[in-house]
């Protein structure tokens, strides 16, 4: 059940002797990927399915590392901790994006973010950019400081900015401040499509996948369970 506000998140868990463990976010988004070709999921299939639990991927994993646990305050478990019982677990959203690229790519997953931009260097707001985004944090930049990643939601953040408002931006994200702002549209989407004629490079999780010029964002509910 996705989380409502001043609601208790998150309960004590051991993490299953045989359940993985990831040190970052792309480590985690391909362990969920194999959870669902084990299952025999397209992730088209999940992405179809809206209501909580009807996707049919619910895997515990273990996190160490990333943009997603530095959201869940970087706690500094080691594995042999979560394997005993120090650690917590929470129920987590799982984006799937969906696109037609010439690569013949047709989808992916992302835990924490995916930035997709205009500048072939993924630097934001040099040229359009639109995140979407499950964790609060890009490394050290604080990019949805409201956001949640089990609210059944995703943060969005698009839009470009002049050179000396791009600057201010990139001085202000890593404590959050850069939005609101009136060149950036923001929202919080379960889905949502992008186009852009000229095509935009997408990054999930730190990873370049493609580059579209046309993609549709889902959020999946309650997808998956991290150990921290």
């Amino acid at each position: 059940m996705t989380i409502k506000r001043g609601q208790p998140w998150g309960d004590a868990v051991t993490l299953p002797n045989d359940a993985p463990v990831a040190n970052t976010d792309a480590d985690l988004a391909a362990l969920i990927q194999a959870d669902l070709d084990a299952k025999g999921l397209a992730i088209a299939e999940t992405s179809s399915c809206d209501h909580a639990g009807g996707h049919g991927i619910s895997p515990i994993i273990g996190l160490t590392g990333g943009d997603l646990h530095r959201t869940l305050g970087s706690p500094s478990h080691s594995v042999d901790d979560l394997r005993s019982g120090a650690g917590m677990g929470f129920p987590m959203d799982l984006g799937v994006v969906e696109f037609d690229a010439p690569s013949g790519l047709s989808a992916c997953l992302f835990v924490a973010h995916l930035i997709a931009t205009s500048d072939p260097r993924s630097r934001l707001w040099k040229g359009r950019s639109v995140i979407l985004i499950n964790a609060a944090f890009r490394g050290t930049q604080n990019l949805a400081p409201h956001g949640h990643p089990n609210d059944g939601r995703l943060d969005l953040i698009d839009g470009s900015l002049g050179w000396l408002d791009r600057k201010r931006a990139l001085e202000r994200v890593y404590a959050g401040a850069h939005v609101p702002h009136p060149q950036l549209k923001e929202s919080r989407v379960r889905s949502v499509g992008v186009s852009e004629e000229s095509g935009l490079h997408i990054w999930a999780d730190g990873i370049y996948v493609c580059t579209a010029t046309e993609f549709t964002v889902n959020c999946l509910s309650d997808a998956f369970t991290v150990v921290v």
